[in-house]
């Protein structure tokens, strides 16, 4: 992909990317050579710009450049329900206007900032995606009640797409809808890493999305599901103290005969608790996913005022953990949290402090080893070694506080030393 995303004069729009759906660039310009507005026009549901590294079109491309305009368009029979970029061979990162600004959604009456246009839907990703989308810019939603953000990926891809710029609403009122495609391919992985400031409904009809502590607008949000897979919202725990606020939370795909996920990645250790909610419902079976790492001991995952709504607690099941944590859900209703109780986590492994010479002989203390079991310490004259070729220097026991003193003779030239337990 080339670097600006404009070659030529700047008439002619040469992203150096496959395109899905043999998608055609028009250009619109009343003189000078510079780009008045951008059209993709295509056929079908899946309208993506594709490839990798930096896609951007500076202002200095525009021919008006404080109103640039980038949408969309259907057919002319109509198809055509959004467009959007896909990450192929690599992350694809994209900055609309070159300085990161924000742009306003279907344009709903603000002529500056312009993007999107035409379409429902706003598409990262497709069949072939095989990476990360990053979309740096804002988005204002203007009081906008229908967009959606669709994120495809192929069932066996990793690839997911952040919007990592500030998501707001001017005028209020505006919601937004995560949404796959009705089944036919995996419904991917959403991610809002800004500080988000629209505070109205966020509903998950498909697919995971995911805020992180820095979301600031409350609003509600809703996993509703639909009939083809499981859907879900989570947190990114990004603050030991930050808790995100949200109006409601509301987990609920009875309608679809499937359950909903909650996902919490403790990137911090958070003991205030990732979600503040005014109301928690939960209607259908509920799995908790973690992951990141923990601390021994009970601490809120979910507050809420009140109590839970619909079936409750009884509809909410521990998933996944990091390997090696053992923990489970505890229904603190006096406090009104939903708690993990973490009992145990993996020990790290033990390692080397202290090494000194004196008198000739070499010595250091092993720390953080399981208490009262064997320890072999190892050594070697290269660190080109294969570990197989180290040398057993002895075998010793950690004492009940899981730490020993190793001293030998000091030898002739380097030596490494490592444990093994």
């Amino acid at each position: 992909m080339s670097a600006h995303g404009i070659s030529g004069a700047g008439t002619t729009v040469d992203f150096g990317s496959v395109l899905d759906n043999n998608l055609i660039f028009t250009t619109n310009y009343p003189g000078g050579g510079q780009i008045a507005a951008l059209f993709f026009f295509g056929y079908g549901d899946n309208q993506v710009v594709q490839g990798s590294g930096m896609l951007t079109l500076p202002l200095a491309h525009w021919y008006f450049p404080p109103f640039p305009h980038i949408s969309w368009q259907p057919d002319g029979y109509g198809n055509g329900q959004g467009g959007g970029f896909a990450a192929r061979g690599g992350k694809l990162t994209v900055d609309l206007f070159g300085d990161g600004r924000t742009v306003t959604w279907n344009g709903n009456g603000d002529p500056t900032n312009y993007f999107c246009g035409k379409p429902f839907s706003l598409i990262f990703n497709s069949t072939s995606a095989d990476s990360e989308v990053e979309f740096q810019n804002g988005i204002d939603l203007f009081g906008y009640t229908s967009p959606k953000v669709k994120v495809l990926t192929a069932p066996t891809s990793a690839a997911f797409a952040t919007i990592s710029g500030v998501i707001s609403d001017s005028v209020g009122g505006g919601t937004l809808t995560k949404v796959g495609q009705n089944g036919y391919q995996a419904a991917g992985k959403l991610v809002l890493s800004g500080a988000n400031t629209y505070s109205g409904t966020t509903s998950i009809q498909e697919g995971m999305l995911m805020i992180t502590s820095a979301h600031v607008g409350g609003g509600e949000f809703d996993v509703v599901g639909n009939e083809y897979s499981n859907s879900g919202f989570g947190v990114i725990v990004t603050s030991s103290t930050a808790s995100v606020p949200v109006s409601a939370l509301v987990m609920d795909s009875t309608s679809t005969g499937n359950g909903t996920i909650l996902e919490f990645d403790y990137n911090a250790q958070n003991t205030q608790g990732a979600i503040l909610a005014t109301n928690f419902t939960v209607n259908s079976a509920t799995t908790i996913n973690l992951g990141g790492s923990f601390h021994v001991g009970q601490f809120p995952l979910i507050k809420y005022e009140g109590s839970i709504g619909g079936m409750g607690f009884a509809d909410l099941t521990l998933g996944s953990l990091p390997a090696g944590v053992t923990a489970s859900l505890v229904d603190d209703s006096a406090h009104h949290s939903v708690d993990l109780n973490v009992t145990s986590i993996p020990r790290p492994a033990p390692f080397i402090v202290g090494a000194s010479v004196s008198s000739g002989m070499f010595s250091f203390s092993a720390m953080n080893g399981a208490p009262n079991s064997s320890c072999a310490v190892l050594s070697t004259t290269s660190l080109a070694s294969p570990m197989s070729s180290w040398a057993t220097n002895s075998v010793t026991n950690f004492n009940g506080n899981g730490t020993f003193l190793y001293t030998s003779a000091v030898g002739a030239g380097p030596r490494f030393y490592q444990l093994k337990q």
